[in-house]
């Protein structure tokens, strides 16, 4: 069975097969390309190539053109005959018109294929690319940049070593790409391009010359405003083209357009100087694109053996002419347009091992090899939106890297990997293609834990991604080869957070004071009414909720405060399930026990001795902040805790082992039990250990900033 190489062009698409020793167009329709065109029969019947630019002449609003400009789009749409179609379903129609074509011509059906897209296409593009292969019915072999496939075309078989520069002015994209031939072995040393400039734009600006020689003329100019818009579009963008060829060799083009204007035909005279002059700005682009290719590449223009045209719009004179002056004098392709095509056909050869029809060996068929390099520069987020680079743009391809980072914020456990691609400093203006969640890192002060970033991309440019962290050995990964086409976006139990983000709230004060604490901190808190522990949308309006000592049923008569533990169970329970913090102090303790029987088990009230004590901070992280010890005045008979489940964290201990500071995960929150008060002093060590304490119970909803650590970047070729 036969591969073969497409080029899914902007304006025209080719198809062909790599057989008794040499590339060849398979034609459609009699022609060698076919026009990148989907029309709606008024049947509804969809159409696609030359049939269906001929109906886009009489019906434009049912037809669609140089789709592969919205590839990567997902939220871009056409209708065509009442139906809504996405850029992929779009590029699949036309890609199956190719394969039928093919397999018709071989005498056999045809599934493998080598699709060519612009080297400076994003990743979310290449996959588009590739989603509507795989929806046209082939197994794609391979997406290949379209300067390399037109490099290998040219090059291959010739003998000689030599550095190649491709400009590729497609329809729809501009490629430069420097590739470096030693006899059968293609590497690609640069990249550059453009993905918005291309043929199409060329034309645009000719039909604004046409455009603003009607406006000139008033009778004309009135016609123009009255006139059927897409249709007339439709034919001046036919002109167009048309006097864009000929304006290659000839010094002056008639552009006539039947019954532009009713009746009469449109005729203008339009010379190539003038032509070249509304492209000018254009051109110098290209132009100022190579250049900057070739500098990126370490090399100067004087070192590029030939440079290889590629695509239409290269046979203007223009074009031929500044290389010439800029570079070198360029090679003309005889086959300009279906160079692409035939290199991808090589490569298709090469990659499925089937050469003849006939299934004989094909002796003659050298073997090639092809090294790519990254396009653009990958990386991941790190602190204030900055891009950490960890392969850079221009890597050759199999490639490997990593860096090193550590936590910008004091004691969370989760970091999430966001991969961008890109040349800006900021992610904010580059790409984001992907990412992942890092939960259960070290908890520790900024700076402490060490967190490893691996980066690896193979040959058909399928990135890898993991991290791991050197302290706890938690390790998440992503392979990125259907490149993420939505953004990674955090879940809400991964939202980023900081302490001057969170909405505080508690219950009134009873013998310590949360609110005290916390305003303290700098924070607001407001104070909840006992009923408002009872409704859960009044709860999940707090990131925190603190209910205070004596803030329950046994402490009524004493204190006249009012907090039923069995009335607000049920809330309190969904608060924590939904990502709440509930923070409960000493004789709060039935809340827990109704809410949340079986996690702390406690002996009576009131069991406990009163008095200071010295505890033992069993926390390493704690007791980095607040020492190993840490002094407790239980100013009131409290309620030992008798025992704890194996998922609660115990924090700080009486010498016997009693738990006095536990927490529990619940849900996607967490429960915080304080066996002593929060503080009606407020010391300054109590203010210490109570924001520890909530930043660590919102530590698995908080996706901390990396900062790179120095001198860590570890890059080398697979």
């Amino acid at each position: 069975m036969p591969a073969i190489g497409i080029d899914l062009g902007t304006s025209n698409s080719v198809v062909a097969v790599y057989r008794r020793g040499q590339a060849e167009v398979i034609p459609i329709d009699g022609r060698s390309v076919m026009p990148s065109c989907v029309a709606a029969k008024p049947s509804g019947e969809l159409i696609v190539g030359e049939l269906a630019k001929r109906r886009a002449l009489i019906d434009p609003g049912q037809a669609v053109r140089a789709i592969k400009r919205e590839m990567g789009s997902r939220d871009y749409f056409v209708e065509l005959a009442g139906k809504q179609y996405n850029p992929i379903d779009i590029s699949s129609l036309i890609l199956q018109k190719l394969v039928n074509a093919a397999s018709e011509q071989l005498g056999e059906p045809v599934k493998d294929a080598v699709i060519s897209v612009p080297a400076y296409f994003t990743n979310n593009q290449k996959e588009d690319t590739r989603l509507a292969g795989e929806k046209a019915g082939l197994n794609v072999l391979r997406l290949m940049p379209e300067p390399t496939a037109a490099a290998v075309a040219y090059g291959i078989n010739k003998g000689r070593d030599q550095d190649i520069l491709v400009y590729d002015l497609g329809g729809g994209t501009f490629d430069v790409s420097i590739v470096r031939v030693r006899g059968n072995n293609f590497e690609v040393v640069g990249i550059g391009g453009d993905h918005n400039l291309g043929g199409e734009d060329f034309d645009h600006r000719l039909i604004d010359l046409i455009i603003a020689h009607l406006r000139r003329n008033p009778d004309l100019a009135n016609h123009l405003a009255n006139a059927d818009a897409e249709k007339m579009q439709q034919q001046l963008k036919e002109s167009a083209e048309a006097a864009k060829k000929e304006l290659s060799s000839a010094e002056l083009v008639e552009i006539e357009i039947p019954q532009l204007l009713g009746d009469n035909p449109f005729c203008l005279n339009m010379t190539r100087l003038q032509y070249e002059a509304s492209i000018q700005d254009l051109v110098n682009h290209t132009i100022d694109v190579t250049m900057e290719t070739l500098k990126n590449a370490g090399l100067s223009p004087d070192e590029i053996d030939r440079v290889v045209l590629v695509g239409g719009s290269t046979r203007l004179p223009i074009i031929q002419k500044m290389i010439g002056n800029k570079i070198v004098e360029p090679y003309i392709a005889d086959h300009v347009d279906e160079v692409v095509a035939m290199g991808a056909a090589i490569m298709a050869a090469n990659l499925s091992s089937v050469s003849e029809v006939s299934g004989t060996a094909n002796h003659d068929f050298a073997p090639i090899e092809v090294t790519n390099i990254t396009a653009h520069s990958l990386g991941i987020r790190a602190a204030d939106d900055s891009f950490a680079e960890i392969l850079p743009r221009g890597t050759s391809l199999p490639a490997k890297a990593h860096k090193v980072f550590t936590t910008a914020l004091d004691n969370a456990d989760r970091t999430d990997i966001v991969v961008f691609q890109g040349q800006a400093e900021l992610c904010s203006d580059n790409q984001q293609i992907g990412g992942f969640g890092l939960t259960g890192i070290e908890r520790a002060t900024a700076g402490k834990p060490q967190i490893e970033v691996n980066f690896a991309v193979d040959q058909d440019d399928i990135l890898t991604v993991s991290a791991r962290d050197l302290g706890t050995g938690r390790a998440g990964d992503i392979t990125i080869e259907k490149f993420e086409p939505q953004p990674y976006e955090p879940d809400k139990t991964g939202s980023t957070k900081d302490l001057k983000s969170l909405r505080f709230a508690s219950s009134k004060k009873g013998c310590d004071d949360a609110a005290q604490v916390i305003r303290k901190m700098g924070h607001k808190c407001t104070i909840l009414k006992h009923r408002d522990f009872r409704t859960e949308k009044i709860l999940q309006q707090y990131d925190l909720v603190f209910i205070n000592c004596l803030a329950d049923v046994s402490q009524a008569a004493g204190t006249g405060i009012w907090l039923s533990a069995k009335k607000n169970a049920s809330a309190l329970r969904k608060y924590v399930e939904q990502g709440g913090i509930l923070y409960v102090s000493d004789f709060a303790l039935d809340n827990i026990s109704e809410a949340f029987p079986g996690k702390i088990k406690f002996q009576a009230k009131g069991a406990g001795p009163s008095g200071k004590i010295l505890a033992s901070v069993i926390d390493d992280d704690l007791s980095q902040l607040v020492g190993s010890t840490y002094p407790i005045n239980f100013d009131t008979v409290y309620a030992p805790v008798d025992s704890v489940t194996d998922n609660c964290h115990v924090y700080i201990a009486k010498e016997d082992g009693e738990p006095i500071l536990v927490s529990f995960r619940h849900g996607d929150g967490h429960v915080v039990y304080t066996s002593f008060h929060n503080g009606a002093q407020v010391s300054e060590k109590e203010t210490q250990l109570l924001m520890f304490i909530i930043l660590q119970t919102i530590s698995l909803a908080t996706s901390t900033p990396l900062v790179e650590l120095a001198e860590t970047a570890n890059l080398h070729r697979l």
